[in-house]
Order: structure tokens, then sequence, then C-alpha cells
């Protein structure tokens, strides 16, 4: 078995060996069927039904591996982009981080300037019942003091502000743009997945009116199961043959179905099977073991 990795690096495995495999095992099973005893014996039957498994394994091997590692491959690149987006956050936080601590700084800064104005201002009071005479020239140059401070400090407010106000609209766009790329990642690499719903459903849609019947069996391969009864085509009097799916199993199935049915599963459209009649309604999928009296 080789392997190669394409551009995109999906798994590619070369399947002639498994075709070639599958072959020599539903080969095998040919001959059992051709060169043994008739009736076949129960040996026979289940080397035949043993090949025919790993036959089917053998085939869809390579696509089960080419699937599960596409599967692990996308959990990978999604991953990375989460991961990538997380050292944004992680960044972003610790610019959010200094910033804080610079805001820290310049309102401790502006707590220490307010209480040396308060003590500036309590020395003057004292300096100013001290100096009666030049009380008018002090309480000027105090008031001019005072108001250019609270000028000051209203401009060091609205800017402090202001810095507030741009660094929450930095940190809101930043987590929208992130969030909005991990959303668009996700949406674009289950689109594969939204339209294999989309097809399952329309197949859904087209199968509701339909009447399905499953016998799991085991009979002579020289045998044929029937199915009699009334209602979707059917007749007491003679039997639609059931279609063979795989070994041990068979099916009857009638697509756009008017009505219900009841009905019994016959061998070879002469031998009832034991029990009820088996009642299907529009729509249903009905599966039974039919067990037949001995000949």
């Amino acid at each position: 078995m080789t392997e190669s990795t394409s551009k995109d690096n999906n798994l590619h495995l070369v399947k002639w060996p498994f075709y070639i495999g599958d072959g020599l095992l539903v080969l095998l099973a040919f001959f059992i069927v051709a060169y043994s005893a008739k009736p076949l014996s129960s040996t026979a039957i289940s080397w035949c039904v043993i090949s025919i498994t790993f036959g089917a394994l053998v085939f869809v091997a390579p696509f089960v591996l080419e699937y599960l590692h596409s599967i692990r491959l996308a959990k990978n690149q999604l991953q990375e982009v989460v991961d990538r987006q997380l050292q944004s956050l992680d960044t972003i936080l610790q610019e959010l981080d200094a910033l804080s601590v610079t805001l820290s700084s310049l309102a401790q800064k502006s707590a220490n300037s307010t209480e040396k104005m308060e003590q500036f201002g309590f020395e003057f009071k004292k300096q100013f019942k001290k100096s009666p005479d030049r009380i008018d020239s002090p309480l000027e140059n105090s008031q001019r003091k005072e108001s250019s401070y609270e000028s000051l400090n209203k401009k060091l407010i609205q800017r402090l502000e202001s810095l507030e106000i741009k660094v929450s609209e930095l940190v809101t766009i930043q987590t929208n743009k992130a969030t909005s790329e991990v959303i668009e990642n996700e949406i674009v690499a289950k689109s594969g997945d939204s339209d294999n719903t989309e097809g399952k459903n329309s197949l859904i849609e087209k199968d509701n009116r339909s009447i399905t019947l499953i016998a799991y069996l085991n009979i002579d391969i020289s045998s044929t199961p029937y199915v009699r009864g009334e209602g979707a085509g059917l007749s007491w009097d003679e039997g639609v043959p059931m279609e063979f799916v795989e070994i041990g199993k068979w099916q009857w199935t009638v697509e756009n179905a008017l009505e219900s049915t009841s009905c019994r599963i016959f061998k070879d459209d002469s031998l009832a099977a034991r029990g009820d009649d088996i009642i299907i309604k529009v729509g249903e999928k009905v599966e039974v073991y039919p067990k037949f009296p001995k000949d």
C-alpha cells in the first residue's frame, strides 16, 4: 500500500490492490458455489459468507481511511485557526493590561496633585490670616491658581474619559472581528455537511410515500420468498417475488403507494410463513424474521 500527499494535504490511497483482493475473495466464493455438492452444505455457505464479507470490507477500506483522514485534517485546521485567534486575544489583553497600568498611574498622579492643592489652600489661608494688609493681592493670585488648576484638572479628566472610550471601542472591534472570523471558518467547514444534509432530506421527502418490507430468513439458494396480500397492488391468489439484497436478506418495495397493505410472506409462492398478517402503512419500513413450517 502506497500513500501520496496532494497540495491540500489530503490522503490518497492506491486502491487497485484493494480491488484485486476484493475480486479474489468474490472469485473464491464463486468457485465454492460452483464446485461444491448441491445442495450446498453449511460449511460451504459459511465460507461463501466469509469471503463476500471480507471482500466488501477490503473494497470499502481505502475510502473509509481517506474519509477519516480528511475529518482529522479539518479538525486540525480548525484548531489552528482557534489557536491563532486565542493568541490575538491574549495580545489584546496584554495591551489592555498595559493601558490599565497607565491609567492607574495617571489617576494616582491626579490624586497627588489634588492633595497638594488642598494643602496649598490650607497654608494660604493661614498666611492670609497672618497678613491682613496683603489680602487682596494674595487672594487674587490664589484664585487664579485655583481656577487654572480646575481647568487643568477638567482637561485631564476629559482626556482620561476619551482614552477609556477609545480603549473600549478597540476591545469591541477586535473581539467582534475575531469572533466573526471563527464563525466564518466554521460555516465554510460545515457547508459540505449542510449540502449532504439537504440531499438526505430530499431523499426522505421522496420516500415518505413508499412501502418497504424487509425479510431476514435463511432459505435454499434455489428458493425465493414471495409476498401475498391486499392493498398496494398485492393479491392473495398470486404473490410478488421479493428482491434479493444480500445473503439472508430480501426486500419488497412499492413507490408512491396510495394505501396501506396487509400481507404475508410465502416460500416459493406456496408455503406461508407462521404468524399473523403483516400490516404496513404508507411511508413505513417494516423488518420481519419469518419462520416457515417444515415441508
